[in-house]
């Protein structure tokens, strides 16, 4: 991927885990949630801020299932979780996850207003 997609961001002096699916086809989101994984788990659990950008995402092949497992599997290390950028499919996809997996992950508008959420929890 010539753009790198998962990285930390910092806001208002706080680490936030940026994943950035923005404009990306399924094969590509698949590589932003091997390539997060790794990073997520170095991390104290429940302590973790990640911001998902999901801007223009193109997912008609992209595997539920797979993002299930994720957030499943990386739970135990966030403390919190924002999502930018769902619409239509996307937004069907978001809310299997969060039904699934049982956890907090809010919707926003923008990603300013995602990522000062964010660092007021």
């Amino acid at each position: 991927m010539e753009v790198e997609r998962v990285r930390f961001i910092d806001h208002k002096g706080k680490p936030v885990l940026l994943l950035d699916f923005s404009n990306c086809r399924a094969e590509d989101a698949s590589k932003v949630i091997v390539q997060a994984g790794p990073l997520v788990q170095k991390a104290t659990p429940h302590s973790l801020l990640t911001l998902s950008d999901m801007t223009n995402i193109t997912i008609k092949d992209f595997s539920t299932r797979q993002l299930v497992t994720f957030a499943k599997g990386n739970g135990s290390y966030v403390k919190a979780a924002a999502v930018i950028g769902v619409s239509g499919l996307a937004k069907s996809i978001m809310a299997t996850t969060v039904l699934l997996t049982k956890r907090k992950i809010l919707a926003f508008g923008t990603r300013q207003e995602a990522l000062d959420w964010l660092v007021s929890t």
